[in-house]
């Protein structure tokens, strides 16, 4: 399994090193798997019992387990980001990594021949670095779930629809790397301090789950595109000013909402005059082009259409309107599906080209946003409208 899973790291590096318009996220997961799978590699010679006659092998341990982490955080940092150029904070991230290495230096350089665990020191600066080693790549897991469920509502402000942007797959992904660090780490502290052997065949388990995981992230990650290629420098300023919590979530205190997205704007506010000619201007155009009608219609788009920024047509439907850009468009399309589904010339008509006319994209989708709207299922609905 491990000899499987470290040439199946090795494959899916190279495969995404042939992806054509590769982004700074596309290297760091390409630095990640690389790691994961020279991680897998040493779990092969251990299991054939190399480890014991050569104990250098933990150093790939000491050198790599700190890197994951951090690599998986910049990989969403950077895959929901607009920005993909290098930035030299990135740097920052490294730190307990070096810190590390460098506790554990004396061992790295002098104690080549003595295993790990019969290794003695008691230096402040060498605890320091055991509880980095242990305990970075979970701490940036947090940070990563953070920042996936943070931009998961952020989205909501630039498109109109979830597939390919909303990142599910990354979301289940790393929720399932958090199982394997988590497991780990009870299997670890049981070994420890309760001296409790763990079964060889659930650390198994535990690992096979790693080398699904490796396949996931790079299959998925390889037909991943860039999410922000078509924006230039708004979506920083977008997502600084947008009220980010979702305003849908309790409609019973939409008056408060609007007040404090109103108040997420004071730096860039838009005068109410200039918000009042755009939100007219967006109105009109809604009703008679009907661009939601487009299944890839986002920010962007129609901003270009009404003749103002991204920027500014997010704050005016978000302050004005009291929604964020998703809610805003998939509102008309449910009621141009409305419109369909009751109307009786088109009862044989099939509810999912129904759905697809009206521009939603994919079949889950439209079911959860019109039973959000209407309480309904679309057949429900339909067959209330249809019965005489």
């Amino acid at each position: 399994m491990y000899l499987i899973g470290g040439v199946q790291a090795f494959f899916l590096a190279l495969l995404l090193l042939t992806k054509k318009k590769k982004g700074l996220s596309d290297v760091f997961l390409i630095l990640f798997i690389l790691l994961m799978g020279l991680r897998l590699f040493a779990n092969y010679f251990s299991e054939l019992g190399i480890e014991e006659s050569y104990p250098q092998l933990i150093l790939i341990e000491f050198a790599f387990w700190p890197l994951f982490g951090p690599l998986l955080f910049l990989y969403i940092h950077t895959i929901t980001s607009q920005n993909q150029n290098f930035n030299w904070s990135y740097l920052l991230h490294f730190i307990p990594a070096l810190t590390v290495w460098i506790g554990f230096s004396e061992y790295i350089f002098e104690s080549h021949s003595l295993h790990f665990r019969d290794y003695k020191q008691s230096g402040i600066f060498f605890k320091i670095a055991m509880y980095l080693w242990f305990y970075t790549t979970h701490f940036y897991f947090i940070l990563s779930i953070i920042k996936l469920h943070r931009y998961h509502r952020q989205i909501k402000h630039f498109f109109s629809y979830r597939k390919s942007v909303d990142l599910k797959w990354l979301m289940i992904l790393t929720y399932g790397f958090g199982i394997f660090l988590f497991t780990s780490l009870f299997f670890i502290l049981t070994k420890s301090y309760l001296n409790i052997k763990i079964p060889d065949f659930l650390a198994h388990i535990v690992w096979l789950i790693m080398v699904l995981y490796i396949f996931g992230i790079g299959f998925f990650g390889y037909k991943q595109k860039g999410i922000f290629r078509n924006y230039e420098s708004t979506t920083t300023e977008i997502m600084n000013g947008i009220a980010v919590s979702d305003t849908s979530e309790n409609y019973s205190i939409k008056h408060n909402n609007k007040e404090k997205n109103a108040g997420q704007y004071v730096k860039s506010k838009v005068d109410e005059t200039e918000n009042l000619e755009i939100l007219n201007r967006l109105l009109n155009y809604m009703e008679n082009e009907k661009p939601y009608l487009n299944c890839a219609l986002d920010l962007r788009m129609l901003s270009v259409e009404v003749n103002t920024s991204p920027h500014k047509l997010s704050q005016v439907i978000n302050t004005s309107l009291n929604k964020n850009f998703f809610e805003f468009v998939n509102e008309y399309r449910v009621n141009e599906a409305k419109y369909y589904l009751k109307n009786k010339q088109f009862t044989c008509e099939k509810i999912m080209n129904i759905a697809f006319d009206c521009g939603f994209n994919s079949k889950s989708s439209f079911f959860s946003i019109f039973k959000k709207y209407t309480l309904k299922t679309p057949a429900q609905f339909k067959s209330e409208h249809n019965k005489n």
